[in-house]
């Protein structure tokens, strides 16, 4: 359920929101930011590593080669799971739940054959729920899809290892804590969340966001609508994260798409709460 990433010295690394299928637009953004080592190949440099949020598959046109990417043997490339792919996952037992996934960008992977449906489930079902990035001692950042809820003293560790442990946490069961994991926005409809103990940063997606990135604390919402981003206000946005003279740097990088080809744009109004 839950993963651990110690990043070595001089190395940097990238989180994105839910990119929703758009392979194509993701390796434009990479390409354009400096960040691939290759003109034909989605090769990163050996210094980066790329996070991705969630909610990789669905609504664009290549859900299935983000899939791959991803979930390859590429150690430049990891994610945590997202409430889409816990469609995908869910909809192989349950009816309701494919039905859901098909009027929500899904439609795609139920066209599949059998065989390349179950190939998808399996790598998706090994993908964690949350991720620990840790930089050093003093420098640790989370990755989760939609939210680490409010828990009165429950620090950021409690909750990850909660999420490996069958009897949950306080009054939420493990199950309670992944569905909000996935699916969760009670925090981020509150105007003003208390901070989660114990970490620097938790970066997350789901909920999305015009006009740039939304900042709450020591939590910070990537989805800036990616598959839309061809439309005014809407980004493909990253952050990049590394360390410098032992502090935590952290660099929002907002493309946009609006003229067909990618452009770095400053976040226009990243929200401060």
């Amino acid at each position: 359920m839950i993963e651990r990433l110690d990043v070595p010295e001089g190395h940097t690394v990238l989180l994105v929101g839910d990119l929703h299928g758009h392979y194509g637009r993701l390796i434009e953004a990479l390409r354009y930011l400096g960040y691939l080592r290759s003109r034909t190949r989605p090769r990163l440099f050996e210094n980066i590593t790329l996070v991705s949020l969630g909610d990789l598959v669905d609504r664009g046109p290549d859900s299935a080669r983000l899939v791959n990417l991803f979930t390859s043997s590429d150690p430049g490339y990891k994610m945590v799971r997202g409430n889409h792919e816990q469609m995908v996952i869910d909809s192989g037992h349950c009816e309701d739940t494919a039905e859901l996934h098909k009027v929500n960008g899904g439609r795609w992977f139920h066209d599949l054959e059998p065989d390349a449906q179950v190939e998808i489930r399996t790598k998706l079902a090994r993908v964690p729920v949350a991720m620990e990035i840790r930089f050093s001692e003093a420098s640790v950042v989370g990755a989760v899809h939609a939210e680490v809820p409010v828990l009165a003293g429950v620090t950021w560790s409690e909750w990850l290892n909660a999420l490996d442990r069958e009897e949950g946490l306080g009054e939420l069961t493990r199950e309670e804590l992944v569905e909000k994991a996935l699916w969760g926005r009670e925090v981020s409809e509150m105007s003003k969340a208390p901070p989660v103990p114990g970490i620097d940063l938790v970066a997350m997606g789901h909920t999305a966001y015009l006009r740039g990135p939304r900042r709450d604390g020591n939590r910070l919402y990537l989805d800036t609508r990616a598959y839309q981003s061809e439309w005014p206000n809407c980004y493909l946005t990253l952050l990049a994260l590394s360390v410098e003279e032992g502090e935590l740097t952290q660099e929002l990088l907002c493309c946009s798409f609006v003229d067909g080809v990618c452009e770095l744009v400053s976040a226009p109004n990243e929200a401060q709460c």
